[in-house]
């Protein structure tokens, strides 16, 4: 079985960094930030973890977007955490994730249900540990 692939858009101090930290220390994984000039795409999208911000109702950054588009044919098995404040959004949960899932189509495949996790007004990390316990039997 191939190594996962952490695809994600960290930026130093921030949640996603915190989130992302867990996910190396409890799972073998490889990490692809976006926002690194320069970054390469490789074989390693083969099992892929899409950690994102949502930006709002159903959106997600512009490079994420950019990335999923670019590489759609390259992602074989993927499954997605998307972390932000949801209270008072229309359409809590998963709405980036609805958007990937859109775009890489019948070509890739799900592996294991998404997670939406709300990070204020703290990290729930119960739930981000229920998860992974999850991924690692995947």
């Amino acid at each position: 079985m191939s190594q996962i692939c952490i695809v994600n858009v960290a930026r130093k101090g921030s949640n996603s960094e915190k989130i992302l930290n867990i996910l190396k220390e409890e799972l073998d994984v490889s990490i692809l930030n976006i926002l690194d000039e320069g970054y390469g795409c490789s074989d390693a999208l083969e099992r892929v973890i899409f950690l994102l911000s949502a930006q709002g109702d159903g959106e997600m950054t512009i490079e994420m977007e950019k990335f999923i588009l670019n590489n759609a044919n390259s992602i074989k098995d993927y499954t997605i955490l998307e972390i932000g404040n949801y209270y008072g959004f229309d359409d809590w949960g998963f709405g980036p994730g609805k958007k990937i899932i859109n775009a890489l189509g019948e070509g890739s495949t799900l592996i294991f249900s998404p997670l939406s996790l709300d990070t204020l007004p703290a990290i729930d990390y119960s739930s981000l540990y229920k998860w992974v316990t999850c991924i690692k039997e995947v």
